[in-house]
């Protein structure tokens, strides 16, 4: 498997005797020293932390031949995308309780200076114990390191997940995770692929639109939306400051408690511009932005 040129394996070296996960960097790709150092980034990243939900990274390094590998533990479990597609929509108090343990995680890799730009579905695995975990640094930004290693005015990141600010603006910061985590959010809640239907450069560009989630889940509690709202507000400076923030209004949701976040505006209001289903007079531009460096997919966004 393994996307982006990042292959990935499954073994179980006898020394360890257990199951652990593979990454390798195809010897194509190592002639890139940029590719190489964003390679050995998601090491040094996850490495760094010590986290309940975060995967851990056991090793890493560069075999005779050239291949450049990372050993990280094997989480025995199944993705939030692969639920979803299985079961459908989830209730929405599991739903919080899985984004609320990745909002977790993301407060503890904000707190190293990591922003981890690849936040979805298929990135989040819970076990059969109930244990939830934030995989695949391979995208991760250390904001504390001194190299550049994106080009400017590149798009990094799935892009129906993608923060409106990637490839626009010339810092980055956590809120970009907390973006992609409302839309993970919303899939949850929903059951719908974010932006289902819109070609890639349409949901790059803003043009996108949602379904609202009370359409699709009658009866939902509005806070849902008030999460979402924040979550997702174009303008980062609409979204939660940082990932504490959010943590706590999750928490409050959990326990029926008033949230403190008010949402910026109407969620349906697309002055607002956070993309919730509606008219917009804006024509979508028939070309995609040039540069979308490790864009998954083409066309449509799919389920």
């Amino acid at each position: 498997g393994g996307r982006s040129g990042r292959p990935v394996y499954l073994a179980h070296p006898q020394m360890l005797g257990k199951r652990v996960v593979v990454k390798t960097l195809k010897p194509s790709l190592a002639q890139d020293p940029r590719r190489v150092q964003r390679f050995f980034l998601e090491a040094r990243a996850a490495a760094r932390l010590d986290h309940p939900h975060i995967v851990s990274v056991l090793d890493v390094g560069t075999t005779t031949d050239g291949i450049s590998y990372i050993v990280m533990q094997h989480i025995e479990g199944e993705d939030l995308r692969r639920r979803v597609e299985a079961c459908g929509r989830l209730d929405p108090d599991d739903a919080t309780r899985l984004v609320l343990a990745v909002a977790k995680a993301l407060t503890a890799l904000h707190a190293a200076g990591i922003v981890h730009r690849d936040v979805k579905c298929e990135n989040v695995i819970e076990t059969p114990a109930g244990e939830v975990k934030l995989i695949d640094f391979g995208l991760a930004k250390d904001l504390t390191a001194q190299a550049n290693l994106t080009r400017p005015g590149a798009f990094i990141g799935t892009p129906a997940y993608m923060a409106p600010e990637i490839g626009r603006l010339p810092d980055i910061d956590g809120r970009v995770d907390i973006y992609s985590l409302g839309l993970t959010y919303y899939h949850l809640l929903t059951g719908l692929q974010p932006f289902e239907g819109f070609p890639i450069h349409a949901v790059i560009l803003g043009r996108g639109r949602l379904v609202p989630p009370a359409d699709v889940h009658p009866g939902l509690h509005p806070d849902h939306e008030v999460l979402l709202s924040r979550m997702l507000a174009w303008n980062r400076d609409d979204r939660y400051a940082d990932a504490a923030s959010l943590v706590a209004d999750l928490e409050k949701r959990m326990t029926d408690r008033p949230l403190e976040a008010a949402p910026p505006s109407d969620i349906f209001d697309l002055d607002v511009a956070t993309h919730f289903m509606g008219r917009d007079p804006r024509p979508i531009p028939p070309t995609v932005p040039p540069d979308a460096e490790d864009a998954e997919g083409e066309g449509p966004t799919r389920r």
